[in-house]
């Protein structure tokens, strides 16, 4: 009984982290500290060693880290993984949206130069998906060999719609001239 009632404890506190996520994301303007909260939520929630949020660059097809948790100082910035259709990255970016790796010894092809050098193990990947189309990537791995549960899928998947979301809202405003998205009325 006492696992039972821990683990929906569990659940309730991380229902309870998305959930103030979401709210603090909402009234942010910048898209950049949504991303680096996201990061810190759900790195903290999945008491995982290593997080970031990607961005894909369509001319270099390759992934940005741009917020992160655990990465040396020095990884920062251009720091590059491949999306080739072969890759974690290209996974990801697929239509399916996600990759969950409980060794990535176990798969080469996803056994990266930065994640072999911060020894990384385990990896869960989600995609963040805009109105075009994916935007990059929400990684989150651990250093020992991990079997992800289906609510670390569901944390992952709720701070990447309310990332998601917040890059939407920023491009929104950058527009010149948004076009009226209210309800208009016909003349009769």
């Amino acid at each position: 009984m006492s696992d039972g009632r821990s683990i929906l404890d569990v659940m309730r506190k991380r229902s309870r982290a998305l959930s103030a996520f979401r709210q603090r994301a909402a009234h942010v303007s910048r898209a950049d500290t949504v991303l680096a909260d996201g990061v810190t939520v759900v790195g903290t929630e999945l008491g995982v060693a290593l997080a970031g949020v990607f961005e894909f660059e369509e001319s270099t097809a390759s992934l940005y880290l741009r917020a992160g948790i655990g990465w040396r100082e020095s990884v920062l910035g251009p720091l590059v993984l491949s999306t080739a259709p072969s890759t974690l990255g290209g996974h990801a970016l697929s239509a399916t949206g996600v990759v969950i790796v409980e060794c990535l010894s176990d798969h080469p092809q996803f056994c990266e130069p930065l994640l072999t050098q911060h020894g990384a193990t385990s990896a869960l990947v989600v995609s963040i998906l805009v109105q075009r189309g994916p935007w990059g990537v929400l990684g989150l791995f651990s250093r020992s060999r991990r079997m992800w549960m289906p609510d670390d899928l569901e944390l992952a998947r709720g701070v990447s719609g309310a990332i998601a979301a917040a890059l939407y809202r920023e491009e929104w405003a950058r527009r010149p001239n948004p076009p009226h998205s209210g309800p208009t009325s016909q003349p009769r």
